[in-house]
């Protein structure tokens, strides 16, 4: 009778590993044991077929010992070619567990929900912390040097006027601090942790550089040769982040970096194979672009830009500088780059960041407008779009307040006052203006006055910055004398004979 009232024994549940192929297709759980058919199949009235190889799960131990692998790896001297690591001096940083984990579907669906969260409760606590809070500082949210950034735009957005509803006064701030739209990532990417790498070689790619002494001229080639003319970077900031193994400068500018010095370089391993290093941390530099690894957009930017140096194929339309320069363009418009931010800041934006931010918009700038003018292609920057203030002397401080005396600053201004005549001149070429006839005689006489103004006032051309800008003026004048409403104010036999003669400039330059 005992044994009647004792409720019966529940076998133990046996481990499911192995699904049929219709269950693995549709990703559901297959209930089948043994290869016996299962339910979603007969309830389907289809064949169930195991013809897939089924593999088993590494244990532990094992997954241990593979990590290790790895790490050991990753901590020896690297060479050039091959999986290189990182060296010493540029350790690879621990990830942050709290926001990582396996790449198991349970894990994706909770970092997908967390990034749901965050689209859901970004707005409210936008609109409750930082629009409401009195204070000046950043870190409202998190960490400063963790900190989103929104641009609010112009004063018909929808965002300004939620704002103005909440705050009339802060309707005339363009920068706020913004809540995480993402969780922060650690400095190396984690295979775990991200759908998009698939196999630890992946990871070991990615966070791999060239030797200890050809990584040192990479970036000093940089420096000396790219970044006087583009100033897109805190030299201070990045050389000291450089030399830091416990704060290293983020992956993605430090590969983008790397990439840029390559085409300067004379490093006797770089000189040799040039074009194949090149390939190397481009491709690198790419791959950690396209998982948006990175936690300030701004890097984005300035990686874009620097890919804009970079020929990967003959595709002008969907690579290459025309690309990248567009790319760098939306984003910097996403986050404000274009506006005056020392009189639209509310004295919330820090003043380095404000002056970093104007030398990238002037560097873009002159990078998408001698893009479109080559390629005969509408700009993304058009003049009634931004109200950023020219470059100033101050804006060459890096943010130990020393200015940067490698910096060319004359030739910046002068090649951004000859980039807005190129952009004129790509605007009266434009479809749409010759259609509706819009370029007037005193529109095109205004073009051919200012060039004729700029070269007059142009520096020497003894040196190499004089040599470089001479050439770019030439090749303004060169696609203005092809276009047609100067050719019927002038004549096509005048418009040819100016266009000879700077061809002809432009070799002698050369030589």
């Amino acid at each position: 009778m005992e044994e009647a009232c004792k409720s019966p024994k529940t076998p133990a549940r046996r481990k499911q590993m192995r699904s049929c192929d219709d269950c693995y297709r549709r990703k559901v759980r297959c209930d089948s044991i043994n290869q016996e058919p299962c339910r979603a199949c007969r309830r389907s009235h289809i064949e169930c077929r195991f013809t897939r190889q089924w593999k088993k799960p590494m244990r532990t131990r094992n997954r241990k010992a593979h990590r290790e692998r790895h790490e050991h790896l990753s901590r020896s001297e690297p060479g050039l070619s091959g999986a290189s690591s990182p060296s010493k001096s540029l350790p690879t940083a621990p990830s942050d567990s709290s926001m990582i984990g396996h790449s198991h579907p349970d894990v994706v669906g909770s970092e997908i929900i967390i990034s749901q969260d965050l689209v859901r409760s970004g707005l409210s606590q936008f609109i409750s912390i930082s629009i409401g809070v009195s204070s000046s500082s950043w870190d409202v949210f998190d960490q400063l040097e963790r900190v989103r950034i929104a641009y609010i735009g112009t004063e018909v957005t929808n965002l300004t006027h939620l704002i103005e509803l909440e705050h009339s006064e802060a309707a005339t701030v363009l920068h706020h601090p913004y809540p995480h739209i993402k969780p922060p990532l650690a400095w190396r990417p984690d295979v775990d942790a991200s759908d998009n790498l698939r196999s630890p070689n992946l990871l070991q790619d990615l966070c791999s550089f060239p030797a200890k002494d050809v990584r040192d001229d990479l970036v000093d080639s940089f420096f000396a040769h790219i970044h006087p003319y583009l100033p897109i970077i805190d030299e201070f900031e990045f050389r000291n982040r450089y030399g830091d193994p416990q704060n290293p400068p983020p992956l993605l500018l430090l590969q983008s970096v790397l990439l840029a010095g390559a085409h300067a370089s004379h490093h006797p391993r770089v000189a040799q194979a040039r074009s194949t290093v090149m390939a190397v941390l481009f491709r690198r530099a790419k791959t950690l672009f396209d998982m948006r690894h990175e936690n300030d957009r701004m890097n984005l930017v300035q990686a874009a830009i620097l890919f804009t140096w970079h020929i990967e194929n003959a595709d002008s339309v969907s690579s290459n500088s025309w690309y990248w320069s567009g790319v760098a363009c939306r984003i910097a418009f996403g986050i404000g780059m274009h506006r005056d931010l020392s009189r639209n800041s509310g004295g919330r934006f820090p003043k380095t960041d404000r002056r970093l931010y104007r030398r990238i918009w002037w560097t873009l700038f002159q990078i998408e407008i001698t893009s479109a003018l080559e390629h005969g292609r509408p700009s993304m920057i058009r003049l009634e779009d931004f109200d950023q203030p020219p470059l100033e002397m101050d804006d060459l401080r890096d943010s130990n307040e020393v200015t940067n005396s490698n910096i060319k600053f004359e030739y910046c201004c002068r090649k951004t006052e000859l980039c807005f005549i190129a952009l004129e001149v790509s605007r009266l070429s434009s479809p749409g203006v010759i259609a509706h006839a819009h370029a007037n005689s005193a529109a095109i006489q205004s073009v051919n006055t200012r060039l004729l103004a700029w070269a007059r006032s142009a520096i020497s051309c003894n040196d190499y910055e004089g040599l470089v800008l001479h050439i770019f003026y030439q090749t303004v004048v060169i696609h203005w004398h092809r276009a047609s409403v100067n050719k019927t104010l002038i004549g096509k036999g005048q418009a040819s004979d100016i266009c000879k003669g700077a061809s002809k400039s432009i070799l002698v330059n050369f030589e």
